[in-house]
């Protein structure tokens, strides 16, 4: 049975985890065809994001009950807050500094990739164990992979510090997303075996919504700056007749 979980699981989570590798913003990425502006825009959700996300963390710490995913959120926050190291916030910092991005802005002024994550992070609050397990399943497995996909942008900006966006792909990657499993897989065993099977389908579907919410969200934020790039190349919208710069070969590229 847990095997059955496992892989509804893992499915749902390779969906998103295939269309951020194959998302439209990947090559411009690699190409260096991103606006800075628009890069700059990234680190500032990066930013809202960080300085939120402990919080979150906390949050969820007093919600969960299975054993091994409270281990693997308190493994999260000891990570995040550098308890072992160096801050993940200020490591953050550093990242957008070099960008020429100090602080976010606060809701007077919308921001879609800001607003977007920070009330969805705030939602957990109102989340059962099965949502919040897949949530942060999801976030841990799928942050790792948005920053692969924007990282060589960054990569080509002289002063920009990567230890932010390398540390999540590194431990984000390989081991908290490996903890996070292990926990939401034994909260549905024990579901099943305490409840039984129709109890454990039904906490299976509050994980895979907590996937899904954790996807949506990961997903607005290259979808929203890709959108951004297309009006800095085309200048205004719709982009019928727009000269198709993202995918002319990078010679011809013109920044």
């Amino acid at each position: 049975m847990q095997q059955n979980y496992k892989t509804a699981v893992e499915q749902r989570l390779m969906g998103y985890v295939d269309q951020l590798k194959s998302h439209p913003i990947v090559d411009p990425c690699r190409l260096n065809l991103v606006p800075h502006n628009v890069l700059a825009l990234f680190a500032e959700a990066q930013l809202g994001d960080s300085n939120t996300w402990l919080g979150m963390l906390a949050t969820a710490k007093g919600i969960i009950t299975e054993p091994k995913l409270l281990e693997a959120v308190k493994a999260n926050i000891t990570c995040e807050a550098g308890l072992n190291g160096v801050p993940h916030p200020t490591l953050c910092a550093k990242f957008a500094a070099g960008l020429g991005v100090t602080q976010f802005r606060s809701n007077q002024k919308y921001f879609a990739l800001q607003d977007y994550t920070i009330e969805a992070s705030a939602s957990v609050v109102v989340m059962d164990e099965g949502k919040l397990a897949g949530w942060l399943l999801a976030q841990e497995s799928l942050v790792p992979v948005l920053f692969e996909v924007f990282r060589p942008a960054f990569a080509k900006i002289k002063g920009v510090d990567l230890t932010y966006l390398d540390e999540h792909i590194r431990v984000d990657a390989d081991e908290h997303a490996k903890w996070m499993l292990d926990g939401v897989l034994a909260l549905l065993e024990k579901s099943r075996t305490d409840h039984g099977s129709e109890w454990g389908e039904t906490i299976l579907k509050g994980v895979l919504y907590g996937i899904d919410l954790a996807g949506r969200v990961t997903l607005s934020v290259p979808d929203i700056l890709y959108g951004m790039a297309l009006r800095h190349y085309c200048g205004t919208a719709p982009w019928n007749g727009c000269p198709d710069v993202i995918n002319r070969p990078a010679e011809q590229q013109a920044i």
